[in-house]
């Protein structure tokens, strides 16, 4: 898998395990028990890629990761890069307090920096509801992957939308864009 992959991926169950943490439910509807629904029951939906069908909007709320933009630096000494990936996380909502409430969690879970994780050598998590922390887990049940690196958030951006679309599912939206960086 190449670094850019890679580090979508781990940007995007960064971003499930610390809405994990926050009391929210991002387990696809098709990948969870009803005893999940009723232990967590308010539920996000969360993809990779901008929505594209009025299937992916059937769902609200979602929140969507995209990938905008890359560039590499290579380091001064040695064969070294820094990449820099832009990425725009999309959130639809309801209504606008469901959309301000999960702006600014998403806002303030990127004020930290998470691991780039190797999925090659490790699995895919799922998650598992914890009787004892009150909160889904992620599971990998096998092998976890290894961190191969760090991804550092930086220059990130909140919209507020007052988009007026034709559809409600614009009334309700906003956009929140931050910039990784990697070393490889």
């Amino acid at each position: 898998m190449e670094r850019i992959r890679l580090t979508t991926n781990s940007i995007l169950y960064f971003m499930k395990n610390e809405m994990h943490k926050k009391g929210i439910n991002t387990i696809g509807e098709g990948d969870q028990t009803n005893l999940y629904r009723d232990k967590v029951p308010y539920y996000v939906r969360v993809m990779e890629g901008f929505p594209k069908t009025a299937k992916d909007f059937a769902v609200l709320p979602l929140v969507a990761l995209d990938l905008v933009r890359s560039e590499i630096e290579g380091l001064q000494i040695g064969g070294g890069y820094r990449v820099y990936l832009d990425y725009v996380v999309e959130i639809f909502a309801r209504r606008d307090g469901e959309r301000d409430d999960l702006s600014e969690i998403l806002y303030e879970i990127f004020d930290k920096d998470a691991s780039l994780l190797n999925y090659e050598e490790g699995n895919f998590p799922t998650y598992v509801y914890s009787d004892a922390e009150g909160r889904l887990i992620e599971d990998y049940g096998g092998n976890v992957p290894p961190k191969i690196g760090d991804i550092i958030f930086s220059d990130r951006l909140l919209e507020i939308g007052r988009f007026q679309g034709l559809s409600e599912i614009e009334n309700h939206r906003t956009s929140l864009s931050f910039r990784t960086q990697v070393l490889r």
